[in-house]
């Protein structure tokens, strides 16, 4: 069995092994530095013409493969490399950014004969990705191991057939290599009534199985318990904000268990209100033990411009100390609230994502939206996001992308969580569902 190395780009595969072409010494793949942002690979070849015109065609044909890396290291025309220790058709892909062919001494005499001896120097991506998309099987109360799209609300509160689960859980066993893989995730948006704009993603694969990511408003110990069926569980914590003084509105019991699942790490507190969205507030967290404040935020206020019932407010290490510890002690959450306009507001909060910062993604319509039946696609291996039609036609590029695309990690369970956001201001539907599939490329650092 021989060697597979090649380049595609732009529809033409250059196979540094056929039509001309001729691996002298072999190609051994570099294992990068850590950290490093790209690795440079060089080998040896000989090059083949039936003519001078055609000798010349040939080694031209490598250069421009490298322009036109250089021109699309970064979009989905890009230029790709391509290696396997043998002939069995599984060939690990990693992106070109730039190359160059250097000849040796012997140019003029072996020009003669209608060859070339060339080193090609190429840098490249730091990884390899496997040339073939894997989707992988995903699971939440809904379904086990589905593959033709599996059913997300926006919100849990356990209910039940169907099961309210805003995440899904992928196996340990489902991925491959020895590096995060890229994903492509599809989201078909199938709620009937208005259109998708946002869709928030948080990963989670540091305690998928005991994080509890909800916490729902009406636990709160202060404020009043209001009920209204539009709000996650039926209820929601409202409270009375007075002019003048920064006053605690809500506050939360922190449990050990919650705590030991968190390990701190990162998580976003991501609220969604009900009816108005308090934007006059100054908001600030607080966790306190003892009666003590022990850490908090700098307050906040919000966006008036932006019309979102769901709101990122803070990010925080939970609990803010002994990273990956075990055995620890509960604490209270609070939010307090400030306000000067004179009057008392109404705070009305429905339920706390904890949203798990492993990975982190928000896309959202730059216009319009996103009609049912058509689908949201991240592609993080190809660096493109879009909106199609439900069959991968009539494309159009107008999400806005913040974060990076997911990436898979190599070994390990995790979830992702999902919040989802309509086209019309301040309406966050608890009842609006996506169908998810999601596939990916195992990567790793050599072969």
């Amino acid at each position: 069995m021989s060697m597979q190395l090649y380049i595609i780009y732009a529809g033409i595969t250059l196979d540094f092994q056929a039509n001309g072409y001729k691996l002298k010494d072999g190609f051994f793949p570099e294992t990068p530095d850590e950290d490093a942002e790209s690795v440079s690979e060089q080998f040896d070849i000989l090059i083949n013409g039936s003519s001078g015109s055609d000798l010349r065609s040939k080694k031209e044909a490598i250069r421009l493969a490298f322009q036109h890396a250089k021109l699309h290291k970064d979009d989905a025309q890009a230029a790709w490399l391509y290696f396997d220790v043998d002939d069995s058709g599984d060939a690990w892909m990693s992106k070109i950014i730039q190359g160059q062919v250097i000849y040796d001494r012997n140019l003029d005499r072996n020009w003669r004969q209608n060859k070339i001896v060339a080193t090609v120097i190429i840098e490249h991506k730091p990884f390899w990705d496997a040339m073939d998309e894997v989707q992988v099987p995903l699971t939440n109360g809904n379904g086990t191991d589905v593959l033709t799209g599996l059913t997300v609300y926006n919100h849990d509160d356990g209910g039940v057939s169907p099961y309210h689960d805003n995440w899904i859980d992928i196996k340990a066993a489902d991925v491959l290599g020895d590096k995060p893989g890229r994903t492509r995730l599809e989201v078909l948006n199938n709620y009937a009534t208005n259109r998708l704009n946002t869709l928030w993603t948080g990963q989670n694969f540091t305690d998928p199985d005991n994080l509890t990511h909800i916490i729902e408003g009406e636990s709160s110990t202060t404020g009043t318990e209001q009920n209204d069926s539009s709000c996650s569980n039926g209820k929601y914590r409202q409270y009375a904000l007075a002019s003048g003084s920064e006053y605690t509105m809500f506050t939360w019991s922190l449990s050990d268990t919650f705590l030991n699942a968190c390990k701190g790490q990162y998580y976003k507190i991501m609220v969604r209100f009900f009816s108005t969205v308090p934007t006059d507030v100054k908001f600030r967290i607080k966790l306190i033990y003892a009666a003590t404040t022990i850490w908090q935020s700098g307050q906040v206020t919000m966006d008036a411009t932006r019309g979102y019932q769901i709101r990122d407010l803070f990010t925080l290490r939970l609990p803010p100390w002994l990273l990956g510890a075990t055995d620890l002690n509960a604490l209270t959450m609070t939010m307090t609230g400030q306000q000067s306009t004179g009057s008392s507001i109404n705070v009305n909060v429905d339920f706390l994502q904890v949203t798990p910062l492993d990975g982190w993604r928000m896309l959202e319509c730059a216009g319009y939206g996103i009609e049912q039946n058509e689908r949201l696609i991240d592609d993080g291996l190809n660096e493109v996001a879009y909106i199609d039609d439900g069959a991968g036609d009539n494309k159009l590029g107008i999400l806005v992308g913040y974060g990076n695309p997911i990436a898979l990690y190599p070994g390990k369970k995790q979830r992702l969580y999902f919040l989802m956001h309509s086209n019309i201001s301040n309406t966050a539907e608890i009842a609006r569902t996506i169908s998810v599939k999601l596939f990916y490329h195992p990567r790793r650092e050599t072969i």
